[in-house]
């Protein structure tokens, strides 16, 4: 009994070698990688909290052209009478998935150029990231006015936090994207 429980423990081991994790150090090396980068920026877009839903709210329920439903939550109901308060559920997720596209398309811009690649679509994948950067940024400046502005890849919690840019400033950048 004592050898068996003696092999066991001496032929265990608790360290693990993760298999199949996914990094920016291993991910951005071929085209297909390019292709998945762009599509992850793209799907932002469908999002509930985004276009399917939230933004659509966000920009009409103010203007009377949607009515909407008695039973709405509170947050639309402020929307409704023009009185959204800063917690306001319709307007911080339109705002955080805004800047998860802007996230994504950063990712597309600052890695996929240095991909080995067909040149023609590796610029055409880049320019769909810049195009979609000003997009996320011109539906920010529209709702908010002065907002943090980020042209490289967040990639710890520490680097979220910025100073407001200025309106002007945001219209430049989205000029410059687009």
């Amino acid at each position: 009994m004592v050898v068996i429980v003696g092999t066991l423990s001496v032929s265990c081991s608790l360290e693990e070698e993760p298999v199949g994790f996914l990094s920016t150090e291993n991910f951005y090396e071929n085209e297909g990688d390019a292709r998945s980068a762009i599509a992850y920026a793209y799907a932002a877009l469908p999002e509930v909290e985004y276009y399917s839903r939230h933004f659509y709210l966000v920009t009409t329920v103010p203007t009377e052209e949607f009515t909407i439903k008695s039973d709405a939550g509170a947050s639309q109901h402020d929307l409704d009478q023009l009185r959204p308060l800063p917690n306001n559920r319709e307007l911080t997720d339109v705002f955080r998935y805004a800047y998860i596209g802007i996230n994504r398309t950063n990712v597309v811009i600052d890695e996929v150029p240095q991909i080995e690649m067909d040149e023609a679509l590796r610029n055409q994948i880049v320019g769909e990231g810049h195009f979609l950067r000003g997009l996320h940024y011109f539906n920010l400046v529209r709702l908010f006015g002065d907002v943090p502005v980020h042209t490289s890849t967040v990639r710890d919690v520490e680097s979220t936090s910025r100073e407001l840019t200025s309106q002007e400033q945001v219209y430049e950048l989205i000029i410059e994207d687009l």
